[in-house]
């Protein structure tokens, strides 16, 4: 006999704030799921998946793709549409522009510029003010 199961469900802006372990609920509105932690009561919705496999697009605002690893190819397929930078890599530090690297929708590369400039790595490329380095 088949079972049926149903997740917690709410819409508009609810959140869930109280799961018991290993519960589901999800928003329908906004495609939001959250989960149970160890020992119930409280909700994350933060998930870690080993391998992702997609046969359609990846969207959204804010996408990590591999914090750490190995990788025998990554290819990144960005399509241009009204932004103007599809691409940014962002840390948000005290020297110089938030934005460090972008690619526009042109497909320039652009470096931001740094207040102080960090120690050269060989290889490395940095821009900062009006003068561009490289470490040799």
């Amino acid at each position: 006999m088949a079972s049926t199961i149903i997740l917690k469900h709410g819409t508009g802006s609810a959140v869930a704030t109280s799961l018991q372990q290993g519960e589901f609920a999800i928003n329908v509105d906004s495609g939001s799921l959250y989960y149970g932690v160890k020992g119930g009561g409280a909700v994350s919705s933060s998930f870690n998946i080993t391998n992702l496999t997609a046969s359609g697009d990846i969207s959204g605002g804010n996408i990590i793709i591999g914090e750490t690893g190995s990788f025998s190819q990554t290819v990144v397929t960005l399509k241009s549409g009204a932004e103007d930078s599809p691409f940014i890599i962002t840390i948000a530090d005290s020297n110089g522009q938030d934005n460090k690297l972008e690619v526009n929708k042109d497909g320039v590369l652009k470096m931001g510029a740094l207040d102080d400039l960090p120690t050269a790595v060989t290889g490395g490329l940095i821009y900062s003010s009006s003068a561009f380095y490289m470490g040799l």
